[in-house]
């Protein structure tokens, strides 16, 4: 008896299911990426934010209270816009054109809380949290 391998038949039924439970994963993992340069953009409102609350007590009603430059400036290559609103919420839109259709067209609002004087992040429910960061699931 000779020994025998795959026929190129199993092999390729191999592959395309490794492909077929693959490729979902890996869109998703590229959401997650997208999304995450969002919390990177937002690094320095994150810190514009604290500083003005530390200032003032009080958080900012809105952008113009910030000295940050305008929403559309403060972006990258899947976010088309960073701006701060109401209570400190930072809200991170994500681009129409670049970002993965996962995640297109949403946004990420940050929410800050502060607890025994330290500065936490929460997020409002905006994506699904398949695709948001571990600090908002």
């Amino acid at each position: 008896m000779h020994p025998r391998g795959f026929t190129l038949i199993e092999l390729l039924i191999v592959i395309a299911s490794l492909a077929a439970i693959a490729v979902p994963a890996y869109q998703v993992y590229v959401a997650r990426s997208q999304v995450a340069e969002g919390l990177a953009v937002a690094g320095g409102v994150k810190t514009a934010l604290a500083e003005f609350h530390a200032d003032h007590g009080s958080w900012p009603t809105g952008h113009a209270a910030l000295p940050l430059a305008s929403p559309a400036s403060i972006s990258g290559r899947y976010v088309s816009a960073t701006s701060v609103g109401s209570v400190g919420r930072i809200t991170i839109a994500y681009a129409t054109a670049a970002s993965s259709a996962r995640i297109r067209g949403h946004a990420l609002v940050l929410v800050p809380q502060i607890s025994d004087n330290s500065l936490h992040w929460t997020c409002e429910r905006t994506m699904a949290s398949l695709y948001r960061p571990a600090l908002c699931r």
